[in-house]
């Protein structure tokens, strides 16, 4: 009895976890049409992250059917001043300018400006470590949440048709 019992339970579970799917079946670079297709050229505003995560959501491509110029510019603006002129809270604006060439087709087929904000209230004059860290986690987020809405955009279009025709 403990046997069939067994057995049963055996071939309950088999049979009950056959069509599992999994949650990251589906990757990324099949749904994006430029992914392991595109060039990167960067230009502007140096961030030091940049690069790592264009190449997470774009992949690295020996061969390119497309070239991906991206532009960052960055504001900052001082909104909160003490008597001393020292700024207790600044807010920095972060502009990507994205426009995808068709090497192919000669022409732009997607440009998106995407803008990254975030407030940062430095400590202390002078270099402060807890401070200055605290200021490169919210670039590299700031810069990890564009280049995902980027790659979200970009997988949701249809069709990379050339821009300028009609």
């Amino acid at each position: 009895m403990i046997k069939i019992n067994s057995l049963l339970i055996i071939l309950f579970f088999i049979v009950s976890c056959s069509n599992i799917e999994f949650t990251y079946k589906n990757n990324s670079e099949i749904k994006n049409p430029i992914y392991n297709k595109t060039k990167v050229s960067l230009s502007g505003k140096n961030l030091t992250n940049t690069s790592t995560e264009l190449t997470k959501n774009i992949g690295i491509a020996e061969q390119f059917e497309y070239e991906l110029f991206v532009n960052i510019e960055e504001s900052k603006t001082r909104r909160s001043v003490q008597n001393n002129q020292a700024a207790v809270k600044i807010d920095y604006k972060i502009n990507f300018e994205y426009k995808l060439y068709s090497i192919k087709k000669t022409c732009y087929v997607f440009e998106k400006n995407i803008v990254s904000r975030f407030s940062y209230v430095p400590k202390s004059s002078g270099f402060n470590f807890g401070s200055d860290e605290s200021l490169d986690n919210k670039y590299n987020l700031a810069v990890k949440n564009n280049v995902r809405s980027f790659s979200e955009y970009i997988s949701n279009i249809n069709s990379l048709a050339c821009l300028n025709e009609s």
